[in-house]
């Protein structure tokens, strides 16, 4: 991944988090960085907080992309909320 990333001349920073509870301050400091984009790994903690992070990236203005169904759903139900 992080050769293909250099190729491009892009960024790639990655963020652990071990605990639902660092969602907010991890998304917060991803949101000041000025990233463009955030994508998530198929990961047990983030596969069952799909929706919350799919709200902490609206919030945080973060496109999010990721491997798994739920994000996918959790980020179609945001975009038709935000369309209505």
């Amino acid at each position: 991944m992080e050769d293909a990333v250099r190729s491009l001349k892009m960024v790639y920073q990655p963020f652990e988090i071990r605990d639902p509870a660092e969602l907010d301050k991890t998304f917060s400091t991803i949101a000041k960085r000025n990233f463009d984009v955030v994508e998530t790994a198929q990961d047990g903690i983030l596969v069952a907080n799909a929706a919350r992070i799919a709200t902490i990236a609206l919030k945080n203005y973060l496109p999010t992309i990721g491997e798994s169904f739920l994000a996918t759903a959790a980020g179609r139900k945001l975009a038709q909320a935000t369309l209505s």
